[in-house]
């Protein structure tokens, strides 16, 4: 029994609509990690229990607790524009949430939030980046550097990620300036112990 023509087309058509969605996620993360502003996200230690996922390290980050726009009913989570700014010391903060798309030229990320659950005056900033994916024979080294050095005064880890259009793209995990990667392959040689004494007392 011949298929019918339509049904073909169909099929056709269902699978590049498939392949698009991926293509179109692949082309964004690279022009957003061509062009996109670099922010440094500092990071703050995890549950212990929740860290050791064996491909990739699960990274926290401060709350980002805001005041909830005025238009805001629900609880959430819902779509915002997050409005990025530099402190101090480098690293990057939400100084505001929005619901309207900021202008031109203003760093921002598209992402969620949700509002406490104690008060409907303020809302917590979801940050959608919290996986750091690395290959299996580095992934413990790099979790237990990474969990050692994450919410420290001096030389944090931090996670580096570049920015554009609202698009984000998680470029690397950062200790001492350094990446991961290149401390877990040092570790791998060195043992992690000796990494460590060496991080700490660099």
């Amino acid at each position: 029994m011949k298929t019918p023509r339509y049904i073909l087309l169909l099929f056709c058509g269902v699978c590049l609509v498939q392949l698009a969605i991926p293509l179109s996620t692949l082309l964004t993360r690279e022009q957003t990690l061509r062009a996109g502003t670099a922010f440094k996200f500092r990071t703050v230690p995890l549950d212990p229990n929740d860290m050791f996922r064996g491909k990739y390290i699960s990274l926290s980050f401060p709350p980002y607790l805001l005041p909830a726009p005025d238009s805001v009913s629900t609880k959430g989570p819902y779509k915002i524009f997050a409005l990025l700014t530099t402190d101090s010391l480098g690293y990057a903060t939400i100084s505001a949430a929005s619901l309207t798309r900021p202008a031109s030229g203003t760093p921002y990320l598209h992402t969620e939030a949700q509002r406490l659950y104690y008060t409907r005056d303020s809302i917590k900033v979801l940050v959608p980046f919290n996986r750091y994916y690395m290959d299996e024979s580095k992934a413990y080294q790099a979790e237990v550097l990474y969990g050692t050095m994450a919410g420290r005064d001096s030389f944090p880890a931090y996670a580096l990620v570049r920015v554009l259009d609202g698009n984000y793209a998680l470029e690397d995990v950062m200790i001492r300036d350094t990446s991961i990667r290149v401390w877990a392959a040092r570790a791998l040689k060195m043992g992690t112990d000796s990494t460590l004494n060496t991080l700490r007392s660099e």
